[in-house]
C-alpha cells in the first residue's frame, strides 16, 4: 500500500517539524509568508503580520530540491532578500530518502538562527526552505 502524505510528514523529527512556517503560495513565483509578533509593552498580543516573498532567479539545484531568491515586496522585510530552498516530496519516496531528507533538513535547523529558518507545507506537496542570506548582504 502506498504511503500518503501525512504519513511522510509523520517521519520528520520533532525539532524539525517545530520549524515549519505559515505560508502559502500564490502563484508559481510568490509566497505569501504569515508569522505572529507580540509586544507586551503596547498591549499586542499574537498580531499575524503577513509578507509577500517573490521569487527573483533561480540560484541552484541539489539532491533534494532547488534553490531561489526571493525578495519582500510588501510586510515588515519589504526589500530584503533570502534565499528557499524547494523541496518536492511524493507518496512515492522510498523511507530512506525520506530518512536522508529529515537528516538534511534536521542538520539546517540545527545550526541555524531562529529568525533565518523554517519550512512549510504547501497545497503543491512542496517544502519551502528558507534558508541564511547572510552571505547576500542581509544580516
Amino acid at each position: 500500500m502506498e504511503k500518503d502524505i501525512p504519513d511522510l510528514a509523520r517521519q520528520i523529527p520533532d525539532l524539525v517539524r517545530d520549524w515549519e512556517l505559515e505560508c502559502s503560495l500564490i502563484k508559481d513565483a510568490c509566497t505569501v509568508h504569515a508569522s505572529y509578533v507580540s509586544n507586551p509593552a503596547k498591549g499586542i498580543w499574537r498580531q499575524r503580520v503577513e509578507e509577500k516573498w517573490e521569487r527573483q532567479k533561480h540560484l541552484g539545484r541539489g539532491t533534494y530540491g532547488i534553490v531561489s531568491l526571493q525578495r519582500c515586496t510588501s510586510g515588515p522585510q519589504i526589500g530584503n532578500d533570502r534565499a528557499v530552498k524547494e523541496i518536492s516530496i511524493s507518496s512515492s519516496q522510498s523511507a530512506t530518502e525520506m530518512k536522508h531528507l529529515s537528516r538534511e533538513l534536521l542538520a539546517i535547523v540545527k545550526f541555524s538562527h531562529k529568525q533565518e529558518i523554517g519550512w512549510s507545507k504547501s497545497i503543491s506537496l512542496k517544502k519551502l526552505l528558507k534558508l541564511p542570506s547572510r552571505s547576500m548582504g542581509n544580516n
